[in-house]
């Protein structure tokens, strides 16, 4: 490692140990370690919590190994002091995510975006609070729709219809509508794709991500090429959804739509998910077809 990177981490590495001056402290500090029955029942209800919180240590430790790793091809000159208003709160907010590789990626990246001149103004301090509001299934999505831009999604309701053959329904209204209901409000492959650990929250998974500003759907909208809705219909969780439905005496019914990053979640993703000098791409609704953002399909 060449001189400048060196200094460059190493006064990160000062950052986090200015950062938590305690930790540093004798053990003697700490809430009564050994100071009778209370104490010891607070440091056995802490256990756990200790195991899965990093130290000063840990930290340095990651912060001086992975760094390097994301700026490895990063000229010299471009090499910054990341600001403490992002290094203070990452590192405080990586302490606690740091066992979870999913989003430990998210703080490594965001660091290496503050600390390259020539990114450093995507890291907006909001980030880090952002990432302390995502889940690893979330982060995942997130990662995958940095590399396909947009995907296809489905809601799916379910109608239910006047009987045929009823002796009671009206004549001159056949097949009438009774009412219907929103069986799943976002359907869309992308949380497989994304290999999610838990896919039936997928619709929780999705309202956070737009609570967030970080992706949005295209009411309005749909994908111009037919395929990628086909292959949304013919997965086996769709299918399984679409027998539940047809069991139960009503009709199925879907409204294709669009799933894809906003103008912030571009900038999130180059910022935090992103790595490597890797960009999101934005160029797929410029293209007379959408095909390119779904290379396997085509």
């Amino acid at each position: 490692m060449n001189e400048l990177k060196k200094e460059t981490f190493e006064k990160a590495a000062d950052i986090v140990r200015a950062a938590y001056p305690d930790l540093l402290q004798p053990a003697a500090k700490q809430l009564g370690e050994a100071a009778g029955t209370v104490a010891r029942a607070i440091n056995k209800t802490l256990l756990p919590i200790r195991v899965y919180v990093w130290g000063i240590e840990a930290l340095e430790k990651l912060l001086l190994t992975e760094l390097p790793k994301k700026l490895k091809h990063v000229p010299d000159e471009r090499i910054v002091s990341p600001p403490p208003m992002i290094t203070g709160p990452t590192l405080d907010a990586l302490k606690f995510a740091a066992t979870e590789p999913s989003l430990r990626e998210l703080y490594l990246n965001l660091l290496a975006t503050a600390t390259d001149s020539k990114t450093a103004q995507e890291a907006h301090p909001a980030f880090v609070e952002i990432i302390q509001q995502l889940n690893p299934d979330e982060a995942r999505i997130l990662d995958t729709l940095s590399r396909k831009s947009a995907y296809p999604l489905v809601s799916i309701r379910s109608i239910t219809k006047w009987p045929s053959g009823n002796h009671f329904e009206p004549p001159s209204l056949p097949n009438i509508e009774l009412g219907y209901r929103v069986d799943v409000k976002y359907f869309s492959i992308l949380v497989y794709d994304a290999n999610c650990s838990y896919p039936s929250v997928a619709p929780t998974f999705f309202d956070n991500l737009i609570r967030l500003g970080l992706v949005e759907v295209l009411w309005d909208e749909r994908l111009p090429d037919r395929m990628p809705y086909q292959l949304t219909e013919q997965h086996p969780e769709f299918q399984r959804i679409r027998t539940e439905i047809q069991t139960q005496g009503r009709q199925i019914e879907t409204t294709e739509r669009i799933i894809t990053l906003t103008a912030l979640g571009i900038q999130f993703c180059n910022a935090c998910v992103c790595s490597e000098g890797a960009r999101v791409d934005t160029s797929a609704f410029a293209r007379e077809s959408n095909r390119d953002v779904f290379p396997r399909w085509s």
